[in-house]
């Protein structure tokens, strides 16, 4: 019995791990991801286009009605050159690929954020 206890952690205990590391990771990617769905939203509603900023540093996402300020060693980096994502009146935007990162290095952790330029749709994906 004991062993099949110690078969069992071993087998749960590295993915319970992943799963505590990548917290941080996964979350500033969901709320990224929904400051993201918000501007979307609001674009539709007011019937204007409405942007979403990439500062510089990477550790800020701004729109006209929220910001979010992530924490070292977490940042945001565009894949290309979409420091910004403007989101249209119809629901379309424009396309951009922004990763989330919590550092540099062989053991970093990433999330890559993406807006469909044909829908402007907003996806997390993980690896």
């Amino acid at each position: 019995m004991l062993l099949i206890l110690g078969a069992a952690a071993a087998v749960v205990a590295p993915s319970l791990f992943a799963g505590l590391v990548r917290s941080p990771l996964d979350g500033a990617a969901e709320r990224a991801a929904a400051l993201l769905q918000d501007a979307r939203a609001a674009a539709v509603r007011s019937g204007s286009p409405v942007s979403v900023d990439l500062s510089t540093d990477g550790r800020e996402l701004r729109s006209p009605t929220d910001t979010l300020l992530l924490e070292p060693p977490l940042r945001i980096e565009a894949s290309g050159s979409e420091r910004a994502v403007i989101f249209y009146p119809t629901g379309l935007a424009a396309g951009a690929r922004w990763i989330v990162r919590t550092s540099e290095g062989p053991g970093a952790l990433a999330a890559a954020i993406e807006v469909s330029l044909l829908s402007g749709e907003v996806v997390v994906r993980r690896p």
